[in-house]
């Protein structure tokens, strides 16, 4: 399956490259008949003739930057699916009502509450179930800085005993 990358914000990722010179064959249908075939050489301003079949080879494409979405690995895609996931509310997307968490329902509880953990562990693996194979998932308290230093709970996400995502709610 193709993905396109997105930024943690949820914007596409567009990536700048250079178009390639290239050799470029048009074709057009006309109403009147004949072989017509010409060859421009550096020549960008080629006036239309009316031929049947009409060849015409320009030798200087234009060339310049231009931007193409960027696409992403599988690996890049199921980090970037659990992060959608974890992000959306379960049923947010109408069209779409098994993608999401139920993580909302934890907000305001007591963090330091193992009953209150677990269930935060619950809601992360029934969000990614259908993402990884085997995934664990830690949930515990983190104390950080400021105001709300011990208001952060840190959701951490293991495949195959290797930590591949943290969260924090």
């Amino acid at each position: 399956m193709i993905d396109f990358a997105i930024s943690p914000q949820g914007d596409l990722i567009f990536e700048e490259f250079e178009e390639p010179k290239s050799f470029k064959i048009d074709f057009r249908i006309t109403e009147s008949k004949g072989l017509n075939i010409k060859f421009h050489v550096l020549d960008p301003n080629v006036k239309q003739e009316q031929s049947g079949f009409k060849v015409s080879f320009a030798t200087k494409q234009k060339t310049g930057l231009t931007h193409k979405a960027s696409l992403v690995s599988e690996t890049d895609q199921k980090l970037q699916q659990i992060r959608i996931a974890l992000t959306t509310e379960r049923g947010e997307l109408p069209t779409r009502q098994s993608i999401g968490s139920r993580l909302s329902l934890a907000r305001h509880q007591d963090i330091n509450d193992s009953a209150n953990l677990r269930l935060i562990e619950q809601y992360v693996l029934e969000a990614i179930s259908g993402i990884l194979t085997s995934p664990e998932v830690m949930a515990k308290p983190e104390k950080g800085v400021g105001n709300f230093y011990c208001q952060t709970v840190g959701i951490f996400i293991y495949e195959k005993g290797i930590l591949i995502f943290k969260f924090y709610i």
